[in-house]
């Protein structure tokens, strides 16, 4: 048998319905909008907005624009909208408007950021030599000698920061020297090779002293020929200079593949005559010598630059000369 509602009943039971419909809508909280750079104007994406006490969070997307919605939020509950290099903000969640516009001021720290990066980048070649100081023959014994290892430059950077690009170095090419003054024998090269191997380092200068103290970066080389203008393109190694004041280091590797032998003669006693007259006979000599041998030239006002020797200890060099070492920075 089919039940009859009364329409007093029906209209009541309605009634209470929308009341229960109409309670949770308005309990129902929404909260959207859009944030902004308050200098430029321009959307941020990825600011965190927080309801602080519901402990809701959400992030803007690419447009700046975020929406939270919840059941239950306290009346005194606040928004929070906070991003890397832009100062937190906080309104009353009752204080706030719908659809509305925040904006965030950029901190300190981002403004900054923002002019090094408007500011024109600068490119620097720092302790640089020319062609004059490269080219030509050198018949002076090659550098290192046998108590050396290593030759570092110091070099000082406009700015902290700067980025390496490159190194240039100045290379003395191995000739068949005159004959020499104090025996008037002829002197050559037994052994020369066009390919020779070593090492780059960079190295923080030491801050009581100036001297070269610990090594940052390491790069070995290898040269196929006898160029004497050599560039080593750094700039794809992302290497940042450590502060303004630097060394950089060449140091020789004492391997077959560096080897250059020089022949040569001298005179030596052979024999003493009973008359005091002295026979000299004539021997064949040879040394041994390191690539690659770096140029340098005569300088008043030059940086300085040391020598490392077979115990380690730096020790500085000639002041009246300067290695032909330059390197590149941007900055």
């Amino acid at each position: 048998m089919k039940e009859i509602i009364p329409l007093k009943v029906y209209l009541l039971l309605t009634l209470l319905l929308l009341v229960a419909l109409t309670t949770h809508v308005c309990a129902q909280q929404n909260y959207s909008g859009q944030v902004l750079d308050q200098a430029s104007n321009t959307p941020i994406p990825g600011v965190n907005v927080m309801l602080l006490k519901a402990k809701i969070t959400t992030t803007t997307n690419k447009e700046g624009y975020f929406a939270i919605e919840s059941d239950s939020i306290p009346s005194n509950d606040t928004l929070v909208f906070s991003y890397v290099g832009y100062t937190t903000y906080r309104i009353a969640a009752s204080s706030f408007e719908n659809n509305g516009i925040i904006t965030l001021k950029g901190s300190n720290t981002s403004l900054e950021q923002v002019d090094i990066t408007k500011r024109k980048i600068q490119t620097t070649r720092l302790n640089p030599f020319d062609i004059g100081n490269v080219s030509g023959l050198y018949s002076q014994v090659p550098i290192p000698n046998v108590t050396q290892y290593a030759y570092a430059k110091l070099f000082t950077s406009p700015n902290e920061g700067a980025k390496l690009l490159n190194i240039e170095l100045g290379r003395r090419i191995f000739h068949h020297p005159p004959p020499s003054p104090e025996t008037n024998f002829l002197r050559e090269l037994a052994k020369t090779n066009p390919r020779t191997r070593f090492k780059v380092h960079i190295l923080l200068a030491d801050s009581v002293n100036a001297m070269p103290k610990q090594v940052v970066y390491t790069k070995s080389i290898e040269l196929e020929n006898f160029a004497k203008w050599v560039t080593i393109d750094l700039s794809a190694e992302n290497i940042q200079v450590p502060g303004k004041h630097f060394f950089i280091a060449i140091e020789w590797l004492r391997i077959p593949l560096n080897e250059i032998v020089e022949l040569g003669n001298f005179a030596r006693i052979g024999k003493v005559k009973k008359n005091g007259f002295v026979v000299l006979d004539t021997v064949s000599q040879y040394k041994i010598h390191y690539q690659p041998a770096i140029v340098s030239y005569s300088t008043k006002l030059g940086p300085p630059y040391y020598t490392k020797d077979s115990r380690g200890n730096w020790i500085l060099g000639y002041t009246g000369s300067e290695l032909a070492l330059s390197a590149t920075i941007k900055y």
